[in-house]
């Protein structure tokens, strides 16, 4: 049987090959599930139990306790060095829930500071992945990278919003 992909898995991976286009290193694998559990609960014990109501965070995937506990759909290393600058990116396709979003990660500071975060993106994604040009994931990434420097010559711990448009 043939299965199409969500509008959602199809816009997390034309975001994925937006950032390895970029240049821009996905660091989800540079933490591993035992320690950000540790993490979590060393940070905040109560957000951790009020998120274990809903899944088991023993038998999390470091990527389900990222987006879960630390609410960061993404983690990426800005630097690409060899001392990495980390930046977290919520992603989003409703518009609506921008708000609230920025809102959590504002309320998660000290967790994903704590992860040696320095900067929080909310990424508003307004269009179909299936309709993004070439010369228009061209100038995505010129906008990320613009809208990402900016944020990072200002101060630390900081939670913006950036909006693109896929076409």
């Amino acid at each position: 049987m043939l299965t199409i992909p969500t509008y959602g898995i199809q816009l997390e991976t034309t975001f994925r090959r937006i950032l390895k286009a970029a240049g821009i290193r996905q660091a989800e694998g540079d933490f591993n599930a035992t320690a950000l559990l540790l993490d979590a609960q060393r940070l905040d014990a109560k957000r951790l139990a009020r998120c274990a109501q809903h899944f088991n965070p023993a038998k999390a995937t470091a990527a389900d306790l990222l987006d879960k506990v630390f609410g960061i759909d993404h983690l990426i290393d800005v630097n690409g060095g060899a001392e990495p600058v980390y930046a977290a990116i919520d992603l989003t396709a409703n518009g609506s829930k921008v708000n609230a979003k920025q809102l959590k990660a504002q309320s998660l500071r000290p967790m994903w500071q704590g992860l040696g975060v320095s900067q929080f993106f909310i990424v508003e994604v307004v269009g179909d992945p299936a309709d993004l040009s070439k010369a228009g994931a061209a100038a995505l990434i010129d906008k990320l990278w613009a809208d990402m420097e900016s944020a990072f010559n200002g101060p630390e711990g900081r939670v913006h919003i950036i909006r693109l448009v896929f076409r």
